[in-house]
């Protein structure tokens, strides 16, 4: 299964869409902060970027390498998390796949929230994945009644609610996998609150056909956005990389190339790849805009999992021998994309029967679909979510900004364990 971002445009000869591999996301806020009521404009005077010139260019690492690893290399370990792997006991086959025993872990009393991170051991393209189920917080409550997280690797993140804590004590969980194997981590966020609310990316690009200078001009759109809801966003200098074979990804997080380019990435960042042309997933539909490997991704480890792509031809108007990259929906891509890896869902699916779990994102419901069988559309909510950053659909009247957050998507945000 698989979340899409379109064009609302779905007429058109070359439909595009954004999208992410679907996992169970639990994610919680502490309300602080405030909603935007207008949209922001971009800010060029605010870019900001860390010098460090020896990521100019990254070595590739061959996808049999590319282990689940944490801070292990050059980066500077975050103060306020730590990474734990939990050791599984063993499974048991049943006719649904392999079952773990009970699993345990203990939430210290001081944590802001956590994630639990499953992954297949050896990694494979398995439709099955790995999965976590029955996770029991210390006062007995099933938080995943009858659902497992899904594709590939499996992620939980608490607190769920807005205005709740996660509760310190023993959490329990269970795991299944397509096999008799599989690796979970334990990522804890302490409960220092940032002062300065940042989070550092790590943009790179690939191909010949753009230059560092569009990227950095997008990523200036991606910090605006999120300055308007208290977040800083620091950037470093645009990585290149410069091997011919990441040129054209296929967005799938376990095809070979995908995953030698991904295993680039830097732990304490969120690693956003640029990359020439993005296929694959729903073809049929058009041109991929962008894809993030999970809602959230997983968060302080080294994997196949550890960034977003984003495709740059898909973002050219006027054809791709004379067209020019639209910069603004480039932005807003990669600022949507990254949104999902740091615990945003769609404020609206396209059905219009499909919400996000907050409280302040307005819903647009099918029934203002001007016409049902496209969904709902930009046009069809925009006095409701269809500007929200998290919309499902990007807007077909590209004068359009889709760039507001409300302060509890502020706050899934703030409490992603790589904020500074």
């Amino acid at each position: 299964m698989k979340r899409s971002r379109l064009f609302d445009d779905l007429t058109s000869a070359s439909t595009i869409f954004r999208g992410t591999w679907l996992i169970l996301w639990l994610t919680g806020i502490i309300l602080m902060g405030c909603a935007i009521d207008e949209k922001p404009t971009p800010a060029t005077e605010n870019r900001t970027i860390v010098n460090n010139p020896a990521l100019s260019s990254r070595e590739s690492v061959a996808p049999e390498d590319c282990v689940n690893t944490a801070w292990n290399d050059s980066d500077t370990a975050l103060p306020a998390f730590s990474l734990h792997e939990i050791e599984l006991d063993g499974f048991t086959r049943k006719k649904s796949g392999y079952y773990s025993s009970k699993q345990a872990f203990i939430v210290p009393e001081d944590t802001l929230s956590f994630q639990v991170m499953a992954f297949e051991d050896p990694p494979s393209t398995d439709p099955d994945g790995i999965q976590i189920c029955s996770l029991i917080n210390p006062e007995g409550d099933e938080l995943l009644p009858g659902k497992c997280s899904l594709w590939f690797f499996g992620m939980g993140r608490q607190p769920v609610l807005p205005d709740t804590l996660t509760k310190a004590g023993v959490w329990t969980f269970e795991v299944i996998s397509g096999k008799s194997s599989g690796q979970v981590f334990l990522g804890l966020r302490n409960n220092s609150m940032p002062v300065t609310r940042t989070i550092v990316i790590q943009p790179y690009l690939t191909g010949t056909s753009f230059t560092t200078a569009q990227i950095q001009q997008a990523m200036d759109r991606v910090v605006a956005i999120y300055a308007n809801v208290g977040i800083q966003l620091v950037y470093e200098p645009v990585a290149q990389i410069t091997d011919s074979a990441f040129e054209t990804i296929t967005a799938d997080f376990n095809q070979d190339t995908t995953v030698s380019m991904v295993c680039q990435s830097r732990l304490s960042r969120a690693n956003l790849f640029f990359v020439e042309d993005l296929i694959g997933g729903s073809s049929s539909r058009g041109s991929l805009l962008g894809i993030s490997s999970g809602i959230p991704g997983p968060h302080g480890i080294k994997s196949r999992y550890s960034g977003v792509l984003i495709g740059l031809n898909a973002h050219v108007r006027g054809g791709l021998s004379t067209g020019t990259l639209d910069i603004k929906l480039l932005g807003e891509t990669a600022a949507h994309e990254m949104g999902h890896w740091l615990g945003l869902s769609h404020t609206s699916e396209r059905n219009g029967d499909l919400f996000d779990d907050l409280d302040d994102t307005p819903q647009c419901p099918i029934s203002l679909a001007a016409t049902p069988s496209r969904g709902v559309t930009v046009d069809d909510c925009r006095d409701l979510d269809g500007l929200n950053l998290m919309f499902w659909a990007a807007p077909s009247n590209r004068d359009l900004e889709q760039t507001w957050l409300t302060s509890q998507q502020s706050q899934v945000v703030v409490q992603t364990p790589i904020i500074q």
